[in-house]
Formats: structure tokens, sequence, C-alpha cells
């Protein structure tokens, strides 16, 4: 098993957002995340990475906010392999820009 954090110089982890299902899809998401970039980029990082369990609908989420999907990897929860994707954003104006 690989190791979870992505050290690398100039970047940071985003570990988990969790909004509520009767406030998704209003914008406020997008807002959140926007916010969040603004405050990476002010600390100056130029990637971000996030780590997503593969079977989470929220996958698709970081892809339409410009996320590419880097590697695959199989971690071990409660004794259960899981596979999980770890997602990156090479550009954080990017994300701004949305």
């Amino acid at each position: 098993m690989e190791k979870r954090n992505q050290h690398r110089p100039h970047s940071g982890d985003l570990t988990s957002i969790y909004i509520l299902e009767a406030y998704q899809g209003k914008g406020m998401v997008k807002q959140l995340l926007q916010s969040l970039f603004r405050i990476f980029k002010q600390l100056g990082w130029q990637k971000v990475f996030v780590e997503v369990l593969e079977d989470n609908k929220t996958c698709d989420w970081y892809e339409y906010y410009g996320a590419t999907l880097s590697k695959t990897v199989t971690i071990q929860i409660g004794g259960v392999l899981l596979n999980e994707r770890v997602y990156e954003w090479n550009n954080i104006d990017d994300v701004l820009a949305r």
C-alpha cells in the first residue's frame, strides 16, 4: 500500500468537503471551493491534492472543477481494502476563474 500524503513543494491537501444534501446544487460548494482556493493561492500553493474513495459520487464533481486523476491507490480501512483516487489541481487560477 502506498503512502497517502502528497508532500510536494508549494502544494497542499484538501482533506474533505462535506455538504448536506439539502444544500447541494445551490452554488454553495462552488463558493466554498473558490474561497478555499483563494486562501491556497495566498499561501503560495501551486498544486492541491484530494484523495477520494473510488465509489464516492463526488469524483465527478472534482473533475468538473478541473481536478485531474493522478493515480489510484489501495488503502485499508477497518480491515477492508478500498480503491482511493488521488486527484490534483495543477493550476489554482483555473478553479478561481470558474
